[in-house]
């Protein structure tokens, strides 16, 4: 009875090397450059990472190193929210909403955008056959 080489390879424990590769992958590096950095052929590294385990692993570290960098992410859109341009405050507005959403697990909200001088929906000054407002989906809501 023969034994599948390939089976028995993907059993075992990963190397080292396969978690480093794994590791490098996390941190962004091309395939081209972590074959590199390890000495070994780009195609052992597709290889490699067809495993499920170390694609578990790059993806582990990957969402750890976003995670560390919210806090930063969200200081910096927090000061771009009290911009004196409107543009750059529009933009990190939606960027905390979109933010937002991902961790909510909401989908998107409509957002009612009002501008300096028009007049609140249903206030004088907004004529009567015009109750469409664009939301911040891009869908206009009546």
């Amino acid at each position: 009875m023969s034994r599948n080489p390939q089976i028995s390879r993907q059993s075992r424990v990963p190397s080292k090397k396969q978690y480093e590769a794994a590791r490098l992958f996390a941190e962004g590096y091309t395939h081209v450059k972590v074959a590199e950095i390890l000495k070994i052929g780009e195609r052992t590294l597709y290889e490699w990472m067809k495993r499920e385990d170390l694609r578990q692993f790059r993806d582990r570290l990957y969402r750890q190193r976003v995670a560390a960098g919210m806090p930063r992410a969200y200081g910096v859109l927090e000061k771009q929210l009290g911009s004196e341009n409107e543009w750059i405050q529009q933009n990190a507005a939606n960027s905390l909403l979109r933010a937002g959403e991902s961790v909510t697990d909401q989908g998107p909200q409509t957002i009612l955008v009002q501008f300096g001088s028009m007049p609140a929906p249903g206030m004088p000054g907004l004529p009567e056959d015009s109750g469409s407002t664009i939301g911040a989906t891009g869908t206009a809501q009546t």
